[in-house]
């Protein structure tokens, strides 16, 4: 098989794919954009305000999230279609008459694989933890703004590291510009507490921290020192997004967040477990689209001659779905540390990576 044929495959393989993945992903978005918002009608009135403009805003910022979900089904479906195509219109015969194994004609879904898995990576782990961020400031900037609003408030309590202070805020504003209940601790090279600071609030302006009813311990040797401060400067490297990172769920932090949370281990409203699992799930994350791939492939190669296109289609869609299922599981179980977080991450992959590869080559055997 001369390279040039192999080009003219490849870009009518990526033509054929292309033109189904975006169809697919299109329409998937908008028929979810389209039932969050019907489903949630009322609180985006009450929480973003009513109007076309905050509704628009709402869906905007909800779509990289929305994209980022629908991706590798739109993959794995688009990826079943044209396989299918190919196969119903006799075209996958046809160039394995002319010398081309199936593994070439896969091998045409590689570079437009790639580039998904890569705009799935970005749109994952950096444009959609920063979109809902900018939701949630939008919703906590338009509670303000009306008559009797008030702030945001994350419930959980958030531990944070900075030097030599350990920090814990019972609540935190969403935005983490202010805190409530703060403990400050300061440790000596030792690990021993030499000061504890207990303030009612904390807040951030000025580009500077201000702690407001301070009580201060101080321990030096076997001597104690008890002090009260009304306003107090806090001296630390902390700002505001340091808090309001702690306080939203893992799928809201980029993967450099993820790496900081896992680094400082014990610092965090969670485990550092759930921290180290999602980390390996982002590393884990360009696999995906090309997993869904190679679960098409052989499904739609092995029933060409015992199956109608109804049933193959619901063998590669049933593939995928258990996919999913049990990179939930697998991630349920990393979370709580019942399973080794790499392990979490990248068996389910590799498990169904085996299935889907086994099946390939007992097809291309025959």
């Amino acid at each position: 098989m001369s390279l040039p044929m192999i080009s003219v495959v490849t870009r009518y393989v990526t033509i054929q794919f292309l033109r189904r993945f975006l169809f697919i992903l299109l329409g998937f978005v908008a028929l979810v954009q389209l039932f969050d918002v019907l489903s949630n009608a009322d609180d985006i009135v009450s929480k973003f305000g009513a109007g076309l403009w905050p509704l628009l805003r709402y869906i905007l910022y909800r779509l990289p999230a929305t994209a980022a979900l629908a991706m590798p089904f739109a993959v794995l479906i688009g990826a079943l279609l044209t396989l299918l195509a190919l196969a119903q219109s006799n075209e996958i015969m046809a160039l394995k008459s002319t010398g081309m194994s199936f593994y070439r004609v896969m091998l045409g879904f590689l570079p437009i694989g790639i580039l998904i898995a890569l705009a799935h990576f970005v749109v994952t782990d950096q444009i959609a933890p920063r979109s809902l961020r900018a939701l949630a400031l939008f919703e906590q900037a338009n509670n303000q703004a009306r008559p009797g609003g008030a702030q945001q408030v994350m419930s959980q309590a958030v531990w944070i590291r900075d030097r030599d202070m350990m920090i814990r805020a019972d609540r935190v504003v969403r935005d983490g510009s202010l805190l409530w209940d703060v403990e400050i601790i300061r440790r000596d090279t030792r690990g021993i507490m030499i000061e504890r600071r207990f303030a009612k609030r904390a807040q951030y302006s000025q580009r500077k921290w201000i702690l407001s009813e301070v009580n201060v311990l101080k321990l030096q040797g076997e001597s104690r020192d008890i002090s009260t401060v009304d306003n107090q400067v806090w001296d630390t490297t902390l700002r505001p997004a340091d808090f309001a990172n702690q306080a939203v769920p893992p799928s809201e932090f980029t993967a450099g967040d993820l790496r900081q949370l896992t680094a400082s281990a014990g610092v965090g409203s969670r485990p550092v477990s759930v921290y180290a699992t999602w980390l390996q799930k982002r590393y884990a994350l360009p696999i995906v689209c090309l997993l869904m791939i190679l679960l098409a492939a052989p499904v739609s190669a092995v029933t060409l001659r015992s199956g109608g296109t109804g049933l193959r289609m619901a063998i590669g869609v049933g593939l995928g779905f258990l996919y999913f299922v049990a990179d939930g599981l697998s991630t349920a179980m990393g979370e709580t540390g019942a399973l080794a977080p790499f392990l979490a991450a990248w068996a389910p992959a590799v498990i169904f990576a085996s299935i889907g590869g086994s099946v390939l080559l007992r097809v291309e055997s025959v």
